[in-house]
């Protein structure tokens, strides 16, 4: 929010300098970002006016003007085309400086010796036009310097207003604060546009409001005899140095009267309403609108339109539309001055795509209580500065007139609450000042405050207690240490596992990485989900974020893209983030685990392997981030269903029966489609169902105290053979001696079938409770030998075991 200093002095006395306002105001709760100094680079300019304008005798495109201020004549040469005898010119004078410390000398241009410089918007910094030399009123003080005729001289404050003090959006909001942070009165100026045409205005328009809860006031006056044409001087410079260009008398007047106000307000050319008839409602399919900006905008039955009797004329709160656009033509103006609800006013400026000053400030609220006077100051500056005839009364539609909250003070809880000692005489003097009302109760130490419409952020007591630590001063609170015991908090099983994960995969060799739970469909669809399982978010920030992710490790892919375009090849990364699954009423949130790697094992080294990561690297990762986990009964069960996995490089994770997650490469498909060359490798886990089996302390046992014996098998058995089942149905025969069963040796190839596989495993004996013997072991062992044949039908390559003793 740009502020005027001098515009604020309207409304207020200020008598010290800009850096002291602006400190005091961030000290309230107004944060001044910057202070910008205007007019000031301008210096030794002064009115002019032209006695006689001759040809050039050198040149064709120049003239020699004569011109005088209040003292002396001066021969000036003059380019511009637009100048006539008798107008009224800033002319720069030998000595004088204009922006970009041009300084002005006399000099002869073509043979002719100019005394300075007659200058144009451009040359003084005030605008862009640089072909025309700038034309004063013609009532302008000859002599009188440019800084006192424009105004121009003065400092604007950038003040960051927060969301919940719309209020403060207008210089009079701004003027208020001021005048409640130094205890001065706020100037009033009633607004009144003088002698009126005393004709029924309701009979020369009808309102109509059809959405009462979002249009909560409407209220409408008509100027006739309006003259459109350029803005005087002063309007343009105020409006341009607040960030808004200059476009007519009657359009200036309106974002003038925003500015001032921070109530936004549209003007309709009457004579272009159809049926002289105004419609609050909700558009109809099919409808459509030409909004000033110059483009044709589809309407839903959810965006608030105000229209005529031929269709909508403006977006309700947004932005009027041409086809009543104010013209040159334009005799008769239709002023409306409303207050809509600021949801439903933010939701349709984001289904449009279209944001505007107006929508800006009804979006956070505006004063319902202030239309009138905002509409009557409106139509003041209208009768003033375009020759208009105000139509007496106006008409407004207000059926629940604003009643303020009641809200019961405690002088007590006040103190209690800042750690002070404030008088409640103080209190009630800060709260007066800012406008709120004040009333008795009959509860000793308390009273009644009721806050004006315009302080829509003030609706319970700690509201108000805030405003008075405001107005106190933060630093005349005194700080003090709370009391208050401080405990450890104890953390939840997912928090932990979460956070152990986080360890684990870092020491690992992984960076964590944090996408947003926003994706694309496109990057949802890499998962190869049905798009209906989707959830859609109705108001997307962007085409990148339009549906909630149901997995993690489309996003890993996507970050994996983003950096083998910045030649990144070598990746290992991981996300411990919430996914989200469709139900009845509110999307299930799930914490998942994600991890991914590519490129090469080791990085490119020279004494180093030059290996590729593969399957069993992503494996033996998930492996030891379950071992750091101490997580037991984990297994894998090749899978070649996963739709996003390679058939032949894939797994499921189980603990125990419940299925916790998959790891796998990922399909061949899916990668030429994100144009990635390489395989990559990931894994996704539940961290829900690890919490489950999360052992935050390990369960340790005594070294043994007894020898163990180990015997080798070596066979051979069908490809179709699951190896994990091979050790299980071991161990299932007697857990008791068998310590370990170990795979050492796989081969495939010569002298062995195409559909055989040989394994060779290592089986550990040892008790508890004794030292085993050789004759027990064989015999169990030979056993074991029974079992596998005829339960597995493998063949036995090598029956002779080597028995060691340790």
């Amino acid at each position: 929010m740009k502020a005027s200093l001098k515009w604020l002095k309207e409304f207020v006395d200020i008598d010290f300098m800009p850096q002291e306002l602006a400190e005091s105001l961030t000290m309230s709760g107004f944060e001044v970002e910057g202070i910008e100094t205007v007019g000031m680079d301008v210096q030794g300019v002064q009115v002019a006016k032209i006695l006689s304008i001759d040809k050039h005798p050198n040149a064709e495109k120049l003239s020699v003007c004569e011109v005088t201020t209040d003292k002396e004549r001066y021969r000036i040469v003059c380019g511009a085309e637009n100048i006539g005898v008798g107008d009224m010119v800033p002319l720069a004078l030998p000595g004088a400086v204009l922006p970009n410390n041009v300084h002005i000398k006399k000099v002869p241009i073509r043979g002719v010796e100019s005394d300075g410089m007659i200058c144009s918007e451009a040359e003084l910094g005030l605008g862009e036009d640089s072909e025309r030399i700038m034309i004063f009123d013609a009532d302008a003080t000859l002599g009188m310097g440019i800084h006192e005729y424009l105004g121009i001289s003065d400092s604007i404050l950038n003040i960051s207003i927060t969301p919940n003090r719309p209020d403060c959006l207008g210089i009079i909001g701004i003027a208020r604060e001021i005048a409640a942070i130094t205890g001065r009165p706020l100037k009033k100026h009633p607004s009144s546009p003088g002698s009126c045409d005393d004709r029924d205005i309701a009979k020369m328009i009808s309102i109509e409001n059809e959405l009462p809860s979002l249009c909560r006031r409407y209220t409408a006056r008509i100027v006739e005899g309006v003259t459109v044409r350029p803005s005087p001087l002063w309007l343009k410079k105020r409006l341009e140095m607040h960030g808004i260009r200059a476009i007519n008398n009657l359009v200036d007047i309106t974002n003038h009267v925003m500015l001032e106000y921070g109530q936004p307000l549209h003007a309709f050319d009457y004579d272009l309403l159809d049926k002289r008839r105004i419609v609050v409602r909700f558009a109809e399919d099919g409808e459509s609108i030409e909004t000033l900006d110059g483009i044709i905008r589809a309407l839903t039955k959810e965006v608030p339109v105000i229209a005529d009797g031929a269709g909508p004329v403006a977006l309700a709160g947004i932005m009027g539309g041409n086809r009543t656009e104010i013209g040159e033509e334009t005799q008769r103006v239709l002023l409306e001055c409303a207050f809509f609800d600021p949801a439903s006013i933010r939701r349709a400026s984001r289904r449009l795509g279209l944001s505007s000053e107006s929508s800006y400030r009804f979006e956070r609220g505006v004063n319902i209580e202030g239309i009138g006077p905002v509409i009557d100051r409106a139509a003041e500056m209208i009768s003033e500065i375009a020759d208009g005839r105000v139509i007496c009364g106006s008409v407004d539609v207000y059926p629940d007139k604003y009643v303020p909250p009641k809200i019961e003070v405690n002088t007590d809880r006040i103190n209690s609450l800042l750690g002070t000692d404030i008088k409640e005489a103080s209190i009630k003097q800060i709260l007066k000042r800012l406008g709120i009302e004040l009333k008795t109760s009959r509860k000793k130490g308390v009273f009644i405050a009721l806050p004006p419409a315009y302080r829509l952020d003030i609706e319970r007591e700690v509201d108000l207690i805030e405003e008075v630590a405001r107005l106190t001063s933060y630093e005349n609170i005194p700080s003090t240490l709370p009391k208050a015991r401080i405990s450890p908090v104890e953390k939840g099983r997912m928090l932990e596992v979460n956070d152990t994960a986080r360890e684990i995969l870092s020491d690992y060799g992984f960076f964590e990485v944090i996408n947003y739970s926003f994706v694309a469909q496109s990057t949802f669809n890499i998962a190869d989900i049905d798009k209906t399982e989707a959830i859609s978010l109705l108001n997307p920030l962007s085409e990148e974020q339009t549906v909630l992710r149901g997995y993690l490790f489309p996003s890993l892919l996507e970050t994996l893209k983003y950096n083998i375009n910045r030649e990144n090849r070598d990746i290992r990364i991981f996300e411990i983030g919430r996914t989200f699954e469709p139900d009845d009423r509110l999307p299930v949130e799930r914490e998942h685990i994600a991890g991914l790697i590519y490129g090469h094992r080791y990085g490119l080294s020279w004494n180093q392997p030059k290996d590729q990561v593969d399957f069993y690297d992503i494996k033996g990762s998930v492996e030891h981030l379950l071992d750091g986990l101490k997580i037991r009964n984990a297994s894998f069960d090749g899978s070649k269903d996963i739709p996003f996995l390679h058939p032949g490089k894939s797994a499921r994770l189980f603990l125990d029966s419940d299925e916790a997650g998959f790891i796998g490469e990922v399909h061949p498909a899916t990668l030429k489609a994100l144009d990635i060359e390489e395989s990559a490798y990931i894994f996704e886990v539940s961290a829900d169902i690890f919490s489950r089996y999360y052992m935050p302390f390990g369960k340790y046992k005594a070294i043994p105290k007894y020898p163990a014996i180990k015997r080798d098998i070596s066979f051979i058995t069908d490809r179709t053979i699951e190896y994990k089942k091979i050790p299980q149905y071991i161990m299932s025969l007697d857990a008791k001696i068998i310590e370990d069963v170990e795979l050492f040796d796989v081969y495939c190839g010569r002298n062995i079938a195409e559909e055989r596989v040989s394994m060779a495993i290592r089986i550990t004996y040892r008790s508890i409770e004794r030292t085993l013997t050789d004759e027990e072991v064989s015999h169990f062992h030979s056993r074991i030998l029974r079992e596998l044949t005829d339960h597995f039908k493998i063949e036995i390559r090598d029956v002779e075991s080597n028995t060691v003793k340790l």
